[in-house]
């Protein structure tokens, strides 16, 4: 009986190598395709027709006439502040009804008056003193003109008298006369020298006491002078138009020299110290006007000669208040801290347009922004501050590519910025940040017309 024989094992192995066949077969195919590109040497050509451009938007670079522009911060000040202190002590007997701190009173207004009583009786001691020694020197002066035409009649005795006595000594010699008539002339002209002399010497005494009476006279005339002023500053009279800041006396109080009894600022103009950074500061500076040798007297003529302009904005609930200034001039120096220059800008008459509360006046204590401006810049080109990426710009290139270049910034205005260098005027730039931007893109650029516009606006027009 024939035994049956072993399954065979071809039909198993069979199926295994087809799988192999069908894994290593599609790999070694890629191996052979991957070493003969690597035999070439260089990767597919791009082909630059291929991609859809984006489309952006661009500004066309322009040369404008740019104002420079600086701003600057600071607190407001009155241009003119008064204090009253009492020169003299004493009771105020009067105070003004309006003397409140707020009020706004006119030059002459008498604020307080202080009792010039004391004044007035010393016054009136050195007016009597003064009448005293003026009639004391009348009688004086009198006294010594009688006196002197006195002293001339006894001079002019005492002259003849000597003549008789010459010639009575003459007839003596000659024996026509005698003796005794000789020595009774001598006698009359002692008699008459005793009366000059004495003359003389009341004459003499005479002008002592008139320096005595000149100066007891003199003397009571600075006392008059003295109660006079003193009456005068009892006085507290408002010397210009101010707005009142202090009151620090009452009606009935005593006060004493010395003790600052009201205080004002002027409401002619205010003042802002205003801090500007170094470099910005120099940005306004016109290159055409001469740098003169340092001299305090022609520094403010060449800092006028600049022309340069101001405006000084306060933001009072959400609504921007201006006023328009001018340069006034600068500060002592540089703050060492911040490296800033301070300029000091005046607003004249801020009061008169004040129409509270949407423009409240420029008073003491606003913290303000002040802007300054230049002479216009003929030939500067500018862009907007989006379109500058650090020192970088996105330029749209003849074939409508993205380029990217590197430029050199100027000063900014506003929200734009100059450019020293690196674009020229035809030059289109994108006006936004493009993500990503790969230097090549196809772009398809639009001008942005309403932007275009605003730079031109913004950057040829003072603030």
């Amino acid at each position: 009986m024939e035994s049956p024989s072993k399954p065979s094992a071809q039909p198993t192995r069979h199926p295994i190598l087809r799988r192999w066949a069908a894994v290593l077969g599609p790999l070694a195919l890629g191996v052979v395709v991957a070493l003969v590109l690597a035999r070439q040497g260089s990767p597919p050509a791009r082909e630059e027709g291929a991609g859809e451009a984006r489309t952006v938007s661009v500004v066309a670079v322009e040369a404008h006439a740019v104002v420079p522009r600086a701003v600057g911060y600071g607190e407001a000040e009155p241009g003119d502040v008064w204090r009253a202190v009492a020169e003299v002590d004493g009771r105020v007997v009067e105070r003004h009804p309006e003397l409140e701190v707020g009020s706004i009173l006119p030059a002459g207004t008498l604020l307080l008056r202080i009792d010039p009583t004391d004044f007035e009786i010393r016054l009136r001691e050195a007016e009597a003193a003064i009448r005293a020694a003026e009639a004391r020197l009348d009688a004086l002066n009198t006294q010594r003109r009688t006196t002197g035409d006195a002293l001339a009649i006894e001079r002019r005795s005492l002259e003849v008298a000597r003549t008789e006595l010459e010639r009575r000594r003459r007839l003596v010699g000659e024996q026509a006369l005698a003796d005794t008539a000789l020595d009774q002339q001598r006698r009359t002209v002692l008699q008459q020298e005793r009366a000059v002399q004495r003359l003389e010497s009341e004459l003499a005494a005479i002008l002592p006491e008139r320096a005595r009476l000149t100066a007891e006279r003199d003397r009571a005339m600075a006392q008059r002078d003295a109660a006079r002023r003193d009456i005068d500053h009892s006085r507290i009279t408002l010397p210009f138009d101010a707005r009142v800041a202090a009151v620090a006396v009452e009606e009935t109080q005593y006060v004493t020299p010395g003790q600052v009894l009201v205080e004002t600022d002027g409401i002619a103009a205010t003042e802002v110290p205003a801090q500007f950074p170094v470099d910005r500061f120099r940005t306004l500076l016109d290159p055409a006007v001469p740098v003169p040798a340092f001299d305090s007297r022609v520094l403010g003529t060449y800092l006028k000669n600049q022309g340069l302009g101001a405006v000084v904005r306060l933001a009072a609930g959400g609504r921007p208040v201006t006023w328009e200034g001018r340069v006034d001039r600068l500060t002592a120096g540089l703050d060492p801290r911040t490296r800033t220059v301070g300029v000091v800008v005046a607003v004249d008459d801020p009061y008169a347009a004040a129409s509270p509360p949407d423009k409240p006046p420029l008073v003491r204590n606003m913290y303000v922004a002040v802007e300054l401006y230049g002479r216009p810049r003929p030939g500067t080109l500018a862009i907007p501050r989006a379109a500058l990426h650090g020192d970088r710009v996105y330029r749209v290139d003849e074939d409508s590519r993205l380029e990217i270049i590197a430029v050199e910034p100027g000063y900014p205005v506003g929200d734009f910025i100059t450019i020293a260098a690196g674009l020229a005027a035809g030059d289109r730039v994108l006006s936004a940040d493009l993500v990503p931007a790969i230097e090549g893109t196809l772009l398809d650029p639009v001008v942005d017309e309403d932007l275009t516009a605003r730079l031109e606006r913004t950057v040829t027009a003072p603030p």
